[in-house]
């Protein structure tokens, strides 16, 4: 692999890794957790990812809010909205997550990691998988947000945004440049476009979603397995 396309994917790997899934249990320290959870990633500072790709991430997913405004997140009294959800589902937790430890634990032993040197299949390893099995170890770790304010999306989506807009940053530059693509796949879309409400569309595009995720590969390799199931 050419040394820039190195670059590339470990950058996006790194952006992958700028928070840790336990963020919003204790934001005054999240940042030293995240690089406590990349140790072993071993990034250069070359390698290093846009904080720009990190703030249009957040700019993309939440609404702003003004600064001092701040709630804790338990997942029992502040708990995950689906936005599409409805108001009698809420995504309550039936045991409060006690601790930012606690929340950590199941990243640092769920992480994949590969043995090959392969920065490209390591970043989509990390993206395929590592969601995937944390919440397997903890169901909890799905439904952990971002933000503690507005607990609408997760942490692992924010990630991946950051991971997208990390590789629209020009060549040696953290300036951000991305470009949309609207495309639309044959005539699947149509039930999706026709919903007269939210259920309707809610139950299209879980539809389509879950047969998509029906297509992907369910059981990984052995040498894919997290640190926790190996053993």
């Amino acid at each position: 692999m050419e040394l820039k396309e190195n670059q590339y994917w470990r950058k996006k790997l790194n952006a992958c890794m700028h928070d840790s899934p336990g963020k919003v249990m204790e934001i005054w320290d999240h940042a030293l957790r995240a690089m406590e959870l990349a140790r072993p990633d071993g990034f250069e500072e070359y390698e290093c990812f846009s904080h720009e790709a990190d703030w249009n991430a957040s700019a993309s997913d939440r609404l702003p809010w003004p600064k001092g405004l701040r709630q804790d997140f338990n997942g029992v009294s502040n708990y995950f909205r689906h936005p599409f959800a409805p108001l009698k589902a809420p995504y309550k937790f039936d045991v409060s997550i006690k601790s930012a430890e606690e929340a950590e634990q199941g990243g640092h032993l769920t992480r994949p990691t590969l043995i090959e040197d392969d920065p490209r299949a390591e970043f989509f390893a990390r993206w395929r998988f590592w969601r995937w099995w944390a919440s397997d170890f903890d169901p909890r770790l799905a439904f952990m947000p971002a933000e503690t304010r507005l607990p609408d999306h997760t942490i692992w989506s924010h990630l991946w945004v950051t991971s997208a807009f990390q590789g629209c940053c020009e060549q040696n530059s953290e300036k951000v440049r991305p470009a949309t693509l609207l495309f639309q796949v044959g005539p699947v879309q149509k039930f999706i476009a026709e919903a007269r409400n939210t259920r309707d569309l809610w139950s299209g595009s879980y539809l389509l979603s879950y047969r998509s995720w029906q297509r992907l590969p369910r059981m990984p390799s052995r040498q894919l397995l997290p640190r926790w199931q190996r053993m």
